[in-house]
């Protein structure tokens, strides 16, 4: 399972990014809460697989969501400046959350030690 193990890092993020995607892509209103929510798998992908498979996962789940979630559907195009934006701050937060949470993970266990 070593070799397999960032993997599936990436794949909890892509499936996270898909599922929200397939689930919130019908209600304006509720399309951007999913670049949210993908925010999650990228802590839990960053907890326990690494900050590589975090920052994969961020970066794929983001041409999922402007692929699969925000008009025109099936382009990666974005017409819509706050879609944009929202996507823009998802990639942030996740690139942030991928080189933080290991840090933090390795600080802890040296205090709880």
């Amino acid at each position: 399972m070593g070799g397999l193990r960032p993997y599936v890092g990436i794949g909890i993020c892509v499936g996270a990014a898909g599922l929200l995607s397939l689930l919130l892509s019908n209600s304006a209103d509720s399309r951007f809460v999913a670049p949210a929510l993908a925010l999650q798998a990228v802590i839990l992908t960053a907890l326990n697989f690494g900050r590589i498979s975090a920052l994969v996962g961020s970066v794929a789940a983001s041409v999922i969501f402007l692929v699969f979630l925000f008009p025109p559907l099936g382009s990666v195009l974005i017409r819509d400046r706050l879609e944009m934006s929202m996507l823009l701050v998802f990639q942030t937060a996740s690139v942030v959350i991928a080189i933080i949470t290991p840090r933090l993970r390795r600080h802890s266990r040296l205090f709880l030690n």
